[in-house]
């Protein structure tokens, strides 16, 4: 078998454009073209007819003219800079609607505003919507912040999950009893985790629920509630 006939049956295939009718193509150019010599295409645009180069079987596509392969490069280029800049300036946006839309965490409906923040794409912006959300001792921030916490340990976000216990920590020194829900949250982390600060600042109000997780399926829950328990005074600690 020929090289060439090696190619056919391999069905190599280069992914071309064509400068003169702009289409993007896929082509095995020792078949969609003709034979210039041995192990020598021309790779023809299947559109119209053109010749986009010269296909070799050692050296592959060499296009035929190299300063529109320049130009498409270019213009490459400046798609991923124009993609990049259209990301930043939605990240800018989320920034701002927690930044200038809210003037103070209490404000009515700001703390949706926020939570909503926190379903961005911008690191920098989830995290100062955790940051408010921790310091606006309003008990609508538990449940986000519970959510970004959950984010944080599935995603293997130790970054977000630091700072989201950070922020469910401050929130738990003014209203611990909000934080009650994330007793029974599907992740063990979590569960884990509210166990302890409902431990270190819970009232009597999460005692019923701290009883509850006594029967938790993970060893780590369960002793965590249990000292909670103790540490609130209760007789149902183990």
């Amino acid at each position: 078998m020929t090289a060439e006939e090696l190619a056919d049956v391999l069905g190599v295939r280069e992914a071309v454009h064509c400068p003169k009718c702009g289409r993007n193509s896929h082509l095995n150019c020792t078949t969609s073209g003709h034979q210039l010599g041995p192990g020598r295409f021309a790779c023809i645009c299947p559109a119209c007819g053109s010749e986009i180069g010269t296909y070799t079987l050692e050296g592959g596509l060499r296009p035929s003219h190299p300063e529109e392969a320049q130009r498409l490069s270019r213009e490459k280029r400046d798609e991923a800079t124009r993609l990049e800049s259209e990301r930043q300036e939605v990240a800018e946006q989320e920034m701002r609607v927690v930044t200038e839309r809210l003037h103070s965490p209490a404000d009515i409906g700001s703390i949706d505003d926020v939570a909503q923040a926190l379903g961005g794409t911008d690191t920098a912006t989830r995290e100062k919507a955790v940051k408010i959300l921790g310091a606006s001792s309003d008990g609508r921030a538990a449940a986000p912040l519970i959510q970004a916490l959950g984010e944080g340990f599935t995603n293997n976000d130790r970054r977000l999950a630091d700072k989201a216990t950070k922020a469910l920590t401050a929130l738990a020194s003014s209203i611990p009893d909000a934080l009650i829900p994330g007793l029974v949250s599907e992740i063990s982390e979590v569960r884990w985790t509210v166990a302890q600060l409902l431990g270190d600042y819970g009232r009597q109000e999460a005692v019923p629920a701290l009883k509850n997780a006594l029967n938790d399926p993970d060893d780590g829950v369960r002793e965590a509630a249990s000292v909670a328990l103790e540490r609130l005074g209760s007789d149902d600690a183990v």
